[in-house]
């Protein structure tokens, strides 16, 4: 089975929030943050990359928005770079030290009314966002399952990255501004 495959497997696959022996626990999970700003030029180039492909998934995955295809990192050098900074924002955060590799990234854009249903990336040990283009107006990332029934929302800054553990839940609401959010997602998987 191919990456492509194993893609489109982990999209449509039963999430374990649902499984029939699952039980609500709770469990302190870390969600961090770090800056790594590319600068200007490079999140320019990044947009006009995601553009340029367009929305080649059709609004048929969990970004209801224009989302590139899955394995960016394998077709340009800045998805490649942002996948390296990823694994080593995991490494400096992982509890054991284990050898990671990228196994999908991709590009979206987000226009005023486009959404992220909440989803998570099991079985990915890591999932990250790095945001090229985005404003404080912009609706925030949300992990939706804590300890006291309130939800979690982070508000990113333009050049962070965000990465947590790749079976959380997260999703974002409707942008509800005039705005163009440039985000560039992945995720990292033990290296066999």
């Amino acid at each position: 089975m191919g990456l492509k495959e194993l893609a489109n497997l982990a999209q449509g696959s039963k999430e374990l929030r649902h499984h029939n022996s699952a039980e609500n626990m709770v469990l302190k999970v870390p969600i961090m943050r770090k800056q790594i700003g590319l600068g200007p030029e490079t999140n320019r180039y990044i947009k006009s990359i995601i553009l340029e492909h367009g929305d080649e998934q059709q609004r048929r995955t969990n970004v209801k928005a224009i989302m590139t295809e899955w394995f960016m990192h394998k077709k340009h050098s800045v998805f490649n770079e942002l996948c390296t900074q990823a694994i080593e924002f995991a490494d400096e955060n992982s509890p054991h030290k284990v050898p990671l590799e990228p196994f999908d990234c991709w590009g979206n854009i987000s226009y005023k009314g486009d959404w992220v249903k909440v989803h998570d990336h099991w079985p990915h040990v890591w999932s990250w966002c790095y945001y090229a283009q985005v404003s404080k107006e912009c609706s925030p990332i949300f992990f939706p399952h804590t300890d006291n029934k309130q939800r979690r929302e982070f508000w990113p800054e333009q050049g962070e990255m965000l990465l947590w553990p790749g079976a959380l839940y997260h999703g974002v609401d409707p942008l509800e501004v005039d705005f163009e959010r440039v985000v560039v997602a992945g995720n990292l998987t033990v290296k066999l």
